[in-house]
């Protein structure tokens, strides 16, 4: 499975372990393909979390300033998962990730828990259904990055 996550967001605190910018899978479940895209706790890394296998993907890098708008990407294909902020790779791990699950999909909470509700402005999200490449994240954020300066 392939899918491109996109995401303005104006983080003002990480409450939690993660706080999901989108999350995807059936309510109160650990089922097959349910994942979110979040931000951790530790540094305010991106990270990619696979139900099944179940796993955390974290981005490389340090994270990111609170109070301040980042553009934060996800691309999953079939190599694995490959982290940009403001369109600049974040790190990239391989790993076998199931994401065709259409079920329960929600922003700024994870699926699962009442807690990890992210604590941002998030005036624009882009999910799709194929992996976009380095190019097409950089014009993506080149495009929209005027609403948010």
């Amino acid at each position: 499975s392939m899918l491109t996550i996109c995401a303005w967001i104006k983080p003002s605190a990480v409450q939690g372990v993660s706080d999901s910018i989108i999350a995807c899978g059936g309510q109160g479940t650990y089922t097959t393909n349910n994942y979110w895209f979040a931000i951790n706790n530790t540094n305010n890394r991106l990270i990619f979390f696979p139900r099944t296998p179940e796993a955390q993907i974290f981005s490389n890098n340090n994270g990111f300033a609170l109070d301040m708008w980042v553009f934060a990407s996800a691309v999953i294909d079939a190599v694995g998962v490959t982290f940009y902020s403001n369109a600049q790779k974040w790190g990239s791990s391989a790993c076998a990730i199931g994401t065709d699950n259409t079920t329960g999909l929600r922003i700024g909470r994870r699926v699962d828990a009442a807690t990890n509700h992210l604590k941002a402005i998030v005036p624009e999200v882009f999910l799709c259904n194929y992996a976009l490449t380095p190019q097409e994240i950089q014009n993506y954020y080149l495009a929209t990055r005027w609403r948010y300066q």
